[in-house]
């Protein structure tokens, strides 16, 4: 599968989140709408694993992922991880 066809199903949770932050707290249907975001992206989360090194680096690059590891180590963890990126471009 190539990149293109994970940035339209990427464009398609964009969508999917769109509807749900417009319709509403009280929308009919949210339950089933946030079960299918989920399930969308369970999916996206299972192709990532079979990414190569190339695809995962452009995938960063489109959504402008920064990672910021703070603090000491404690038991081979760190402190604190804050992952910044962009979810939507045209909130830019």
């Amino acid at each position: 599968m190539t990149i293109v066809r994970y940035r339209s199903q990427l464009a398609d949770v964009k969508a999917k989140l769109e509807s749900l932050q417009s319709a509403g707290p009280g929308a009919r249907g949210n339950a089933r709408q946030l079960t299918e975001l989920a399930a969308l992206a369970d999916r996206a989360a299972e192709r990532l694993q079979h990414f190569g090194d190339a695809e995962r680096l452009e995938l960063a690059e489109l959504l402008d992922l920064r990672v910021e590891v703070a603090g000491p180590l404690v038991a081979g963890l760190p402190e604190s991880v804050t992952v910044r990126g962009v979810l939507d471009p045209r909130a830019q």
